[in-house]
């Protein structure tokens, strides 16, 4: 899927292809949890508000400086 066509899609729509690719993490920044996507050629991150108790944004993006809260988190020791 290209990003164009990502961004036509309703929110539910979104969440259920994000959620169909490569889970890579997630942070916290209250009252969201964050979860981080790979899907493809880009990434989402699908905010869930823990106070609504739902989703209520997802993100998607190309630029590699959004990874950056995610990769601190990261275990690199199994690529050695």
């Amino acid at each position: 899927m290209k990003l164009n066509d990502f961004f036509k899609l309703s929110v539910d729509e979104q969440v259920e292809t994000a959620s169909k690719g490569e889970f890579l993490g997630e942070r916290e920044a209250k009252p969201y949890l964050i979860f981080l996507f790979n899907i493809g050629n880009f990434y989402a991150e699908i905010f869930y508000d823990e106070i609504k108790n739902k989703i209520t944004r997802v993100k998607p993006f190309k630029t590699v400086r959004i990874l950056e809260p995610y990769l601190e988190k990261m275990d690199i020791e199994q690529l050695y």
